[in-house]
């Protein structure tokens, strides 16, 4: 379902629109007719995956020499499977359910940005990007987990799992159009919360190395190894810097040359924090012989771009483009929850 609509007034103009979808799938364990949990798992278990987008602009001209829009977007995916009804294995002695998870993710994303003429020639933009954005990762099941060479029951082994971020952002940049050049002159500031928090496992995980039903009188049905481990709860702030500059230089009629060059600098590049944190833990004793304490930080982050354009014939039918330019960029933050 979509939908779209423009306000009445001329000069102001709003582009509302959301759009939903639902997809039906389906778990299917077919573990193999010899196998002693066949007749337990096997079936088919419906999941559905969801699916909401909604954004909206508002464009405003404020005067001749000012103009602004304000856009907002939400965006949500999750699945969801429906819990399988609990089952007891060995009289009562455990409860297992579904080794599954469901995963969502829903994100808040508000724009707004500002156009002011300064004269014929100059034009400065100011633009403002708060970002807050949430994926999880739970379990349909929550507890003790078993795991076997041909399936796994219970808690799922990865899960639960959050990864929340919030982000906001502010953008200046100046664009000075002045005979044969066009100099764009900009700036960034970030600042970034980003958190990680795991329970794995925490109920225990029981691993065995055979489908045989355990058998208390039979110690090769006993369990190879049995994983408990304490939450991950991590945090992480940080601010980053930039700055650019760049010129479209008109050459001649046919040629033009652009340059320009970014300098970008992380202030917690290196999480030092967290690894002290881990080096004071008397559980990693020896990892001062992999990592040192405080690692620094990097501010050699300079990135020149250079590129040409040649209209070959001087009519815009066969034009050449080449260019070369250094990209740095910041990954992975906390599992890929920011890039």
């Amino acid at each position: 379902v979509a939908w779209r609509g423009a306000s009445a007034r001329n000069q102001t103009r709003g582009l509302p629109g959301d759009e939903w979808l639902v997809v039906g799938t389906a778990a299917r364990p077919a573990l193999s007719a010899g196998n002693p949990f066949a007749a337990l798992e096997n079936g088919t278990f419906p999941k559905k995956v969801r699916r909401k987008n909604f954004d909206g602009r508002l464009d405003n001209r404020l005067s001749d020499s000012h103009n602004m829009y304000v856009r907002y977007a939400f965006d949500f995916y999750g699945d969801f499977a429906p819990e399988k009804p609990d089952r007891l294995l060995d009289g009562g002695l455990i409860t297992i359910g579904s080794a599954d998870l469901n995963d969502f993710s829903k994100s808040h994303s508000l724009v707004a940005e500002e156009n002011w003429i300064l004269s014929g020639t100059k034009v400065n933009t100011l633009r403002a990007h708060v970002l807050v954005h949430r994926l999880y990762a739970t379990p349909t099941f929550t507890g003790q987990g078993i795991s076997r060479p041909s399936f796994s029951w219970g808690q799922q082994q990865q899960s639960p799992q959050k990864f929340p971020r919030n982000r906001v952002t502010i953008t200046d940049a100046l664009l000075v159009t002045k005979g044969k050049h066009d100099l764009n002159i900009g700036g960034e500031w970030t600042w970034g919360y980003y958190g990680f928090d795991a329970h794995h496992n925490e109920g225990g995980l029981w691993t065995f190395q055979v489908d045989t039903p355990f058998d208390r009188a039979n110690p090769a049905t006993y369990p190879f190894q049995f994983t408990i481990r304490n939450l991950g709860n991590y945090e992480h702030r940080a601010t980053q810097l930039a700055g650019y500059i760049s010129d479209t230089y008109r050459v001649k009629p046919r040629w033009t040359l652009n340059l320009g060059a970014r300098w970008d600098f992380d202030t917690i590049l290196r999480d030092n924090h967290n690894i002290g944190q881990m080096l004071d833990d008397p559980q990693f004793k020896g990892m001062d012989k992999f990592v040192t304490r405080d690692r620094g930080n990097e501010y050699d982050a300079f990135q020149p771009r250079v590129g040409a354009t040649w209209d070959i014939r001087g009519n815009g039918t066969l034009v050449a483009r080449g260019g070369y330019g250094v990209y740095i960029t910041r990954n992975r933050q906390r599992f890929s929850v920011s890039s």
